[in-house]
């Protein structure tokens, strides 16, 4: 619960009182579960104002809403005995008592982490999430779907209470400077970025954008003398190497890392202050499997020395269980590769590889599978190039056979001629035959592609 004192205290309170002490958040009016106070959110294409009387109708005990012309006027002759709070911007609200609550729990112990990167978050929060948990058991927090922006990320901090010893905070972003918003609300003291790739150019321009905008995460972590991890096998991170703080992470000894790691198909294998340590596990088969556990691994051993060997014997035993993101199963007598949250060069060349290692692990060859290949969003003027190059350069890898699906199928049928669909409807149509000579399907493409429909 929230303490219900800070709302006084937030820079974009302006009026109102409640005789609530403490509250418990909710900004859908469709869904108010437990919640006593409803904030009525406020953008360029909405406005939970306009959903207040259903709110009320519910017994929602206070609402707060934006100062608008009239507003309050309006209000107080609809709902003359209603509790509410008038604040300047609904959103920096939730932001600022946000800040609160979080600061308030670490004052009593709480460690919060704070998770960037162009590809990987979520699968990087969730192995870290995997490893402490094995360790301190219902003592971790950490963020649920995609509640990683500007208004999830305090969602995510209004369920932290007493029960919580660790906070993990993935933080996500399309524009510049919001990763400086997050870290600022989070204010954490350990974490790492995944990496930095070709992810929301649209709006970060080019690899220097990205960077710049991820980097801030660590250099918050930095202002508060906290600890991170950086992987310096990418070329942008090793550029943080000299700020005061970090661990480092390396397959090059040249390097000097502080955790030196190598990898085969089943092992994991590094050593950290002169020591060496082993990791099997059957579930990991690909460098980009390894390095997310080496991320997290790293940062545990760095945070928590004295749990090593728990952390190894959490590590054994991981499996990997991302809803629609890398996903790998089995259904019927194919084998599937599912990934339809989000699509970029980089990850898209990622997810094609790891199949590949999968396939070459299964004994299956490349030209029995399938990759259907959804639009890849905001990546901005370079989009043609990238969806042509992205197809020549999986038919240099060995594969052949391709499903287009998308506003931007055509870019990549010019590479490849192969039945092409607009949508993912029209290929719902057809999928039976398409789909059931092959051993395996590789599925990936942006969130607004929903191709995760193909196996419903």
């Amino acid at each position: 619960m929230i303490d219900a004192t800070n709302i006084s205290k937030c820079p974009s309170f302006l009026k109102g009182s409640t005789t609530l002490k403490s509250l418990s958040i909710s900004t859908d009016s469709r869904n108010l579960l437990d919640a006593n106070t409803f904030v009525a959110l406020y953008g360029e294409k909405f406005d939970g104002y306009d959903f207040l009387q259903s709110v009320i109708e519910k017994s929602i005990q206070l609402v707060i809403f934006k100062d608008e012309l009239g507003r309050e006027k309006d209000f107080c002759e609809r709902f003359p005995n209603q509790e509410y709070i008038i604040v300047n911007d609904t959103i920096l609200f939730l932001q600022d008592l946000a800040k609160f609550h979080i600061e308030s729990w670490k004052k009593k112990g709480g460690l919060a982490i704070g998770i960037t990167g162009s590809n990987g978050k979520t699968t990087n929060k969730e192995i870290l999430k995997s490893l402490l948990d094995e360790v301190f058991p219902e003592k971790v927090l950490a963020t649920k779907g995609n509640f990683n922006n500007h208004i999830g990320l305090p969602k995510t901090i209004f369920d932290l209470d007493e029960t919580h010893n660790i906070a993990i905070l993935e933080m996500g972003t399309n524009h510049p400077g919001e990763i400086a918003i997050l870290a600022k609300i989070a204010k954490p003291k350990a974490g790492f970025i995944t990496n930095i790739g070709r992810a929301h150019l649209e709006y970060l321009i080019n690899l220097e954008g990205v960077f710049e905008e991820k980097s801030a995460l660590i250099k918050e972590i930095e202002k508060s003398q906290g600890l991170f991890t950086l992987n310096l096998d990418d070329p942008y991170l090793e550029k943080l190497r000299d700020l005061k703080g970090g661990y480092s992470i390396s397959t090059n000894k040249e390097k000097k890392p502080d955790f030196l790691w190598s990898f085969d198909k089943e092992s994991l294998t590094f050593v950290f202050k002169d020591e060496v340590f082993k990791v099997k596990n059957p579930n990991f088969f690909n460098h980009l499997h390894w390095q997310n556990l080496m991320n997290s691994l790293s940062l545990c051993f760095c945070l928590f020395p004295d749990k090593k060997e728990l952390f190894l014997e959490a590590a054994q035993n991981l499996k990997l269980n991302n809803s629609n993101r890398g996903e790998i199963f089995k259904k019927d007598d194919q084998v599937f590769y599912l990934d339809a949250y989000n699509a970029n060069p980089d990850s898209m060349r990622a997810s094609i590889g790891m199949f590949g290692d999968y396939l070459r692990k299964e004994n299956l060859p490349l030209k029995s599978s399938l990759l259907i290949l959804g639009d890849m969003n905001e990546i901005g003027q370079g989009c043609e190039k990238e969806h042509r190059t992205l197809v020549q350069d999986c038919l240099e890898l060995g594969f052949e056979n391709f499903i287009f699906v998308g506003r931007y199928s055509s870019y990549y049928n010019s590479q490849r001629p192969s039945p092409s669909y607009q949508n993912v409807e029209e290929l719902i149509k057809e999928k039976e035959h398409l789909l059931s000579k092959y051993k395996a399907v590789f599925i990936k493409g942006s969130r607004s592609v929903q191709l995760e429909r193909l196996l419903g």
